[in-house]
């Protein structure tokens, strides 16, 4: 894998075969997925590739690795929490820019376009991928929240909320996870759907 990310001269596709059982749950819940084999997963990957300009600058995917979902590869699998089948998108600079799971061409093509301003041969108007969420996952915020509220309503009611570091520490932890939780479900700056 090391080999693959140092010799690329552009953006690397990983391609993860996933492990069967997995496989077939990813399969059963998530409408319109077909899982591939290796064999169309190679077919897919060198469909995305990019040509070199006369520089020998490569403004896409050059390069790129399929890993089976056999036992020889479950380190592999582990090391990526990969456990169905995925792709992920290595940047020059060797950060993961995009995972896609289930594994989808036009969420790379849409990629490539609204992140980069570059589109790849095949690239269509209008890309067949689902939208992210617009919401987040109320049910951590109200338990935090909920939490929260009865900490402090408690130390209020009781007269102890500044005597007592417990209760204080409690509503301290329950904020920042509000605080957090409520950051990392925004979208991006700059996000356009």
């Amino acid at each position: 894998m090391h080999t693959v990310l140092k010799r690329s001269t552009g953006w690397t596709l990983l391609l993860f075969e996933g492990n069967q059982a997995d496989n077939l749950l990813l399969q059963k819940h998530t409408p319109n997925v077909k899982i591939l084999s290796t064999r169309q997963l190679e077919d897919l990957a060198k469909s995305l590739l990019a040509s070199a300009d006369p520089s020998g600058y490569v403004g896409g995917i050059d390069d790129y690795l399929v890993v089976p979902g056999d036992e020889r590869h479950r380190k592999v699998l582990q090391i990526f929490g990969v456990k169905a089948q995925c792709l992920f998108l290595v940047r020059p600079d060797f950060h993961v820019g995009l995972r896609s799971e289930p594994l989808r061409k036009d969420m790379v093509l849409k990629y490539f376009h609204q992140q980069c301003g570059v589109e790849l041969k095949g690239a269509v108007e209008g890309y067949s991928v689902p939208e992210s969420t617009t919401t987040h996952d109320l049910l951590p915020s109200m338990i935090y929240g909920g939490l929260l509220a009865v900490t402090l309503g408690y130390g209020v009611y009781t007269g102890t909320l500044k005597s007592n570091w417990y209760l204080r520490a409690l509503a301290g932890v329950s904020a920042g996870a509000l605080f957090v939780l409520n950051r990392i479900s925004r979208r991006p700056r700059g996000y356009n759907p």
